[in-house]
């Protein structure tokens, strides 16, 4: 069995020595090693892979297992946690189990968090930045392209949901030879575009998990509706 989390954190680490961002202060960033949560995914099925666009901090090189021991926590300090990862953990959970995540939240929270160590997160800028978009962004995403290309291809997920990054990532980062995105695939109130490639995985258009415009419930609902009908590519 492929170990997904042991390759991909062994590749990264690397790539920490070597991929460095300098800011205009004169200091430099260094990238958050970003993928797995656990080995966990391995075994996961579906194996789903979350696509985000950066983590709040100042990149120092750290885990995004490390950033999550507080959501992961039983009583976690920053409420924000709840709303960009609850929702994460919610979606994440209901489509591992197939059921209904929301109940399963009222009665046992903590279950249903636990399922992130089951998902890959990447970040398109893996340098890190304030919770608001930082300014060096569209720089730390052209510095990660070639990393971000090598995580898609050696992930193998089956499900992707862009988390407000499906433009950029098609417009930045570019698709594997043969994906042809449309240009209209942005999320929206009515819906979540999504496209079946010919390996038969599925790439979802989605709003970030932070995102305030719809009910949690309604965002999952869209989700399941996104992965019924995709569009082939």
């Amino acid at each position: 069995m492929t170990d997904y989390y042991r390759i991909n954190n062994d590749h990264l680490k690397e790539k920490q020595k070597e991929l460095k961002l300098r800011l205009d202060n004169g200091k430099t960033r260094r990238i958050t090693v970003d993928g797995p949560i656990t080995d966990e995914y391995n075994n996961a099925r579906p194996r789903i892979l979350w696509v985000l666009r950066e983590p709040d901090g100042d990149g120092d090189g750290s885990l995004i297992n490390d950033v999550l021991s507080d959501f992961l926590s039983r009583s976690p300090k920053w409420s924000y946690w709840l709303s960009t990862w609850g929702l994460l953990a919610k979606t994440s959970y209901g489509l591992l189990n197939k059921c209904d995540p929301f109940a399963i939240w009222e009665g046992n929270r903590q279950l249903v968090k636990e399922s992130v160590r089951s998902v890959a997160v990447i970040n398109l800028n893996k340098f890190g930045g304030p919770a608001r978009k930082s300014p060096y962004y569209p720089r730390g995403v052209d510095k990660c392209a070639e990393l971000l290309r090598w995580q898609l291809d050696n992930l193998s997920p089956d499900i992707i949901i862009f988390g407000s990054t499906c433009w950029d990532y098609r417009s930045r980062i570019l698709f594997p030879t043969g994906m042809d995105i449309p240009e209209n695939c942005s999320p929206s109130k009515k819906g979540f575009p999504s496209f079946r490639a010919g390996n038969d995985r599925i790439y979802i258009s989605a709003y970030h998990t932070r995102q305030t415009v719809l009910k949690h419930r309604v965002y999952y609902k869209y989700i399941q509706k996104a992965l019924e009908n995709p569009t082939q590519l």
